[in-house]
């Protein structure tokens, strides 16, 4: 879902496509065919396939391992956002709160 509420912050209309449907504001499940005709953009969340699977190597799409936000580059950015939002906290200022 949080792959949604980035697209949603985009602006983009969210459709879902699932074996089990849950209620989500902002998110339209339809069936899978209209979810091909109708995105621009497809993020498929799948457990580990096959090395011959033809989606491996259908053409405009890029695959990334489950863990693709773990770079160096990215746990550092997050650890200065952690630090910078403890700062602001503890000087009165809170930001980025949920």
């Amino acid at each position: 879902m949080r792959t949604a509420k980035i697209a949603q912050a985009f602006g983009c209309e969210v459709y879902a496509y699932s074996r089990t449907k849950k209620e989500v504001p902002g998110i339209t499940y339809v069936d899978l065919d209209t979810l091909l005709a109708a995105c621009d953009i497809i993020s498929l969340h799948v457990p580990p396939i096959a090395s011959d699977h033809p989606l491996l190597l259908a053409p405009h799409t890029l695959m990334t391992p489950h863990v693709a936000f773990a770079t160096q580059e990215a746990l550092w950015k997050r650890a200065m956002i952690v630090f910078d939002n403890v700062k602001k906290y503890l000087e009165g200022m809170p930001q980025n709160e949920i």
